[in-house]
């Protein structure tokens, strides 16, 4: 981890940049005091060549020639030598050890009787050793004869050099190791504040705020660190009021009525509210995919609906079922406002399952009513025109077409009185009288006025009353209609057999049953039985006068007491119609 920090990478950087600039300045200082050290030494061989050459030039004699060379050697600190222009060596001092009349290489003193001045250093075959080697040339006249050439040693000279290298090196290698202890200091200096950024913005990033950076600065590191700490109370501010946003639009997406369901744009599901679920719940707990959901819901046009949104870009209205639910369903794409390209569709859901069947029942009673007024009207304007153009001949047919017209007059007032009875439970405009009511009582009533009926009908009426019924709070006119319109139902549906009155308590409950061995009613009739205008047996009902009113009375009339109702029957074994009624 420390190889990768801005610390390590800082900190090699600059001492990678002053090992290289010590090191190339110590070659430089190297060679520079190298070339310069030579210089100076040849320079002054050459200022040395030239003095001697003019004491030469003042000896005569050989023998003091040769033992002012061995003084001049000493004094110099150098190799003495005369050769003329062949080469031949004339002179030199006694350290040399050269006989007179050795030759030197003349390709050396070319350049000399030439009239230069030739100094060069390198290795020499005679000293076995490399030397510093100066040749000056001696005039006679105007042309040189001779040359002078002074051989000094250069391992002194190196020897100095070298040590004054090593000084070099040793306070290259002191500076660097200074500069990587500072380096690394300053390193950590500049580098604290961003690390500590570092750690501010991972904070940042997890949505912690809190942290913030000490600036201590008012360079550009502290002018970072303000920035950071401006960027993350700015961040920390956007990011409340998005989430107040947000939680805003939960909430009144949450308080909606009808389902809100956002999709993505291959249909996966991104937001949903709780009547959405509940529309969808069944699907849902398998998959949060909506391709899934079709296959689930066998919804072709709720699917089609998306593709349909997603490929013309526009709002889709439109009634689906759903699990056998009618749903209005409203689809909308939502485009993003730089690219303008859809990020999703957002879809409404409203279960209208409630509005539409009531349209059909609106739909229902008027066709019903309108069914059930037709007979009645239709008699009465055919005997009443019959009576109108003269055909009844005797007062006896007149008297029997004034009873039809009559009859179907009353029909048609109990028709009417029905329905208005039915409107009030419905919409509860009617008030019950409730009051303390004595269910055996009632019983006994209601056998009073059937009984001659019944047995009439070549039927048997049994009452089967338990004993110590407790009273209810009930309305007592209201309880009659209801039993009434249950023993008419048995007579109207019972051509054999019996019909019983059962009575008894259940829990907190009074129970009343009206049975009969008539022709019962099928299962595909037993859920239908209690709408208005139902009919089993619609031929025979009109033949004795039913409207298909009766029963749905009855619920209402139950249900406006806080009781329930049911029905048991099979088909050629009679049914038992029932009420109960809470006894406080």
């Amino acid at each position: 981890m420390f190889r990768n920090s801005i610390i390590s990478k800082l900190w090699i950087s600059i001492v990678a940049l002053i090992v290289i600039v010590l090191l190339s300045l110590s070659l430089g200082i190297s060679s520079l005091l190298e070339e310069f050290y030579f210089s100076r030494i040849s320079d002054e061989l050459v200022t040395e060549g030239k003095q001697i050459i003019e004491v030469i030039n003042s000896e005569d004699d050989r023998e003091e020639l040769i033992e002012k060379l061995d003084i001049l050697s000493n004094f110099t600190n150098a190799h003495i030598i005369i050769v003329d222009k062949k080469g031949l060596v004339e002179a030199c001092n006694t350290m040399m050890g050269l006989p007179a009349g050795a030759i030197f290489d003349p390709g050396d003193l070319e350049k000399v009787f030439s009239g230069q001045i030739v100094t060069k250093t390198g290795y020499h075959h005679h000293f076995e050793a490399p030397m510093l080697s100066t040749a000056i040339p001696l005039f006679d006249g105007k042309e040189a004869n001779r040359a002078l050439m002074l051989f000094k040693p250069v391992a002194p000279i190196t020897e100095t050099i070298n040590s004054m290298r090593w000084l070099t090196i040793y306070a290259a290698i002191g500076a660097i190791l200074l500069a990587s202890i500072v380096s690394f200091f300053l390193s950590r200096t500049l580098s604290r504040p961003l690390v500590q950024m570092n750690k501010v913005a991972t904070e940042m990033a997890k949505g912690n705020f809190e942290n913030k950076i000490d600036v201590k600065s008012d360079d550009e590191v502290g002018l970072l660190g303000a920035s950071l700490n401006y960027m993350s109370n700015q961040l920390k501010n956007n990011i409340m009021e998005l989430s107040h946003e947000k939680e805003k639009l939960e909430n009144i997406i949450a308080s909606m009525s009808d389902g809100v369901i956002t999709l993505d744009p291959k249909g996966n599901i991104i937001l949903i509210n709780n009547p959405a679920e509940i529309l969808l719940a069944k699907c849902i707990q398998q998959t949060e995919s909506m391709d899934k959901i079709f296959d689930c819901l066998t919804m072709s046009d709720f699917k089609l609906m998306f593709e349909e949104v997603r490929k013309e870009k526009q709002m889709h209205k439109k009634d689906i079922e759903l699990l056998g639910k009618i749903i209005s369903t409203r689809m909308t794409p939502l485009f993003d406002n730089e690219s303008k390209k859809i990020i999703g569709v957002v879809g409404i859901l409203q279960d209208v399952t409630k509005e539409r069947e009531l349209e059909q029942m609106r739909r229902d009673f008027i066709a019903n009513v309108s069914h059930e007024l037709r007979t009645p009207l239709s008699l009465m304007q055919g005997y009443s025109e019959a009576l109108l153009d003269g055909m009844a001949e005797d007062a006896a047919k007149k008297e029997k077409i004034i009873s039809i017209i009559h009859q179907e007059t009353l029909r048609l007032k109990r028709m009417v009185d029905e329905l208005l009875d039915l409107s009030r439970l419905q919409t509860g405009h009617f008030n019950l009288n409730k009051q303390n009511l004595n269910v055996e009582d009632m019983l006994k009533t209601i056998e009073e006025k059937y009984k001659t009926a019944v047995l009439n009908a070549g039927l048997e009426f049994k009452m089967d009353i338990q004993e110590g019924l407790p009273q209810v709070k009930a309305d007592h006119d209201r309880m009659q209609q209801v039993l009434i319109n249950l023993v008419e139902n048995a007579l109207k549906h019972t051509d054999e057999g019996q019909i019983v009155i059962s009575a008894f308590k259940e829990e907190e409950q009074v129970c009343i049953e009206v049975s009969d061995s008539g022709t019962g009613i099928s299962k595909e009739d037993m859920d239908f039985i209690w709408e208005r205008f139902y009919k089993v047996d619609k031929s025979r009902n009109r033949a004795k006068g039913g409207t298909g009113l009766g029963l749905s009375i009855v619920q209402n009339i139950v249900k406006a007491h806080n009781g329930k109702v049911w029905v048991r029957s099979e088909e050629s074994k009679g049914s038992t119609f029932g009420f109960c009624i809470p006894i406080g």
